[in-house]
């Protein structure tokens, strides 16, 4: 993918043409923020949460995203939230239960 060689805006670029065209297709909304919270373009990943078909909500990579954004901002409370929303949908996400892990000691619980 242009991800994987660092063709980061050639990415965004691709993913944003696959959104207009199959919003239907909700892994690639999930990509998408992938890459803003890579880029740390929180503002991008953050606007690009309130056009989103409520399909993509179910998924556990929407969730992840929301983790990580909130996480990256120091919002562990909201950052627990969502990856406990992750694992309800994906028990055995292994990404989601090392950050909620994290996040719930550096809150002491």
């Amino acid at each position: 993918s242009a991800a994987a060689i660092g063709r980061d805006a050639q990415a965004h670029e691709l993913l944003d043409r696959v959104v207009q065209q199959r919003p239907d297709l909700g892994d690639a909304y999930v990509l998408r923020g992938m890459l803003q919270l890579d880029a740390g373009e929180f503002a991008a990943f953050e606007a690009g949460l309130s056009p989103l078909p409520s399909e993509v909500q179910t998924l556990p990579g929407y969730w992840m995203n929301r983790g990580r954004a909130a996480h990256l901002q120091g919002d562990l409370r909201g950052a627990i939230r969502c990856y406990w929303e992750t694992l309800r949908r994906q028990p055995n996400h292994d990404r989601a239960t090392y950050q909620i892990g994290q996040a719930l000691a550096a809150i002491g619980e």
